[in-house]
């Protein structure tokens, strides 16, 4: 482990399916062509939760850990914008490859788990991401008319230009039935270097602009009666259980690694770290891939910044999602098995329902 220390020094619609070519501008960037829109109803009866499939990550060199680190965009949204309990692909196994699951209840095992684990997903929703990408080379012709006194210069640049996109179905879980889509075309040229954070931000930003336009007939009352434990901002997911995710046919990313030097593995876990928090501090990455859960980001007392929860009750926690979930259903007073700064503490807990972030 000195080596390890010395490394890291580091979303039944009643609205007919509509096409359009207009272009819609994101919140976060863009602008997004639309290829297809079709919302909920509005009247529609609203789920107990919802069931975030894996999502289908088609993208360039996407492996398992990008699947695991898009359906954590995925359920960060949710988490921020809606008050119902979620269920990810850390809580279940699925039994088909990542584009071919559109039934939670036949292409998951969660209905034929024992009775003491099975969860009722009756009225339950699920939702589906498909992300493709196309690409071609590019050139453009820069001219520049104060290069110099001369005058003009021209240059050409030479690059890649990606199209991407994205597919956002929202379906009944145990049977199904499709309730909303909507599907956005977005174009990145893509430049090379070194990058912090998410490499390909406007996947995340096409996710994220879907499931507002999916869900923004019924928002308002998605978000009525306050429930929700955990927002996006107080806590990472463990980076060393999406290293451990992995589907058919895609092996998750610590499989991959497996023969691979020490220093190569190291590498990997900083870099999905960074990917979920670039800004994040040895002194919490370290006790963090020792204890897998979920790590705490200016939580509120008697919690303190970079715990990490190992368990809620006895039930092992790995994602936000699953985080939140413990705490509704054991509150008002739960029991927490933290690590902080390595130690392990038994501390019992209760919390008020987290405030909502303020809109963008």
């Amino acid at each position: 482990m000195d080596q390890w220390r010395h490394s890291i020094g580091w979303r039944t619609g009643a609205l007919a399916l509509s096409l359009t070519a207009g272009a819609l501008a994101s919140a976060c960037g863009g602008p997004f062509q639309i290829e297809a829109e079709r919302r909920l109803a509005e009247e529609i009866s609203l789920p107990p939760g919802i069931v975030v499939m894996p999502v289908a990550a088609m993208s360039h060199k996407a492996g398992a850990i990008e699947v695991a680190l898009r359906n954590s965009d995925t359920a960060a949204w949710l988490l921020d914008h809606t008050e119902l309990p979620l269920l990810g692909p850390l809580d279940f196994k699925t039994l088909k490859e990542v584009d071919d699951a559109n039934l939670v209840s036949t292409d998951t095992d969660l209905s034929t788990r024992p009775d003491t684990e099975r969860i009722d997903l009756a009225g339950w929703w699920s939702i589906h991401i498909l992300v493709t990408e196309s690409r071609a080379n590019s050139s453009r012709r820069i001219i520049d008319t104060n290069a110099s006194a001369e005058g003009k210069t021209v240059s050409n640049v030479v690059g890649i230009e990606s199209r991407l996109r994205m597919e956002l179905t929202l379906r009944e879980a145990m049977r199904g039935r499709v309730l909303a889509q909507v599907v956005l075309i977005g174009d990145d040229e893509l430049s090379f270097g070194a990058t912090s954070g998410d490499p390909r931000p406007i996947i995340r930003q096409l996710i994220e602009r879907g499931l507002s336009m999916v869900f923004e007939p019924v928002l308002d009352r998605l978000q009525t009666a306050p429930q929700r434990q955990i927002r996006s901002a107080l806590a990472l997911p463990s980076a060393t259980a999406l290293m451990g995710l992995g589907f058919v046919n895609l092996p998750s990313l610590a499989e991959s690694m497996a023969d691979r030097k020490e220093v190569e593995r190291e590498a990997a876990i900083i870099g999905v770290w960074e990917r979920l928090y670039p800004d994040l501090p040895p002194q919490a990455m370290i006790p963090a891939t020792r204890n897998p859960g979920v790590l705490l980001m200016k939580p509120p007392q008697p919690l303190q910044n970079f715990d990490v929860v190992v368990a809620v009750d006895g039930h092992p926690v790995r994602e936000r999602y699953q985080l939140d979930r413990r705490l509704r259903a054991c509150a008002p007073t739960c029991r927490l098995t933290l690590s902080r700064g390595g130690a392990p503490i038994e501390l019992p807990l209760a919390l008020p329902p987290a405030p909502r972030p303020a809109a963008n």
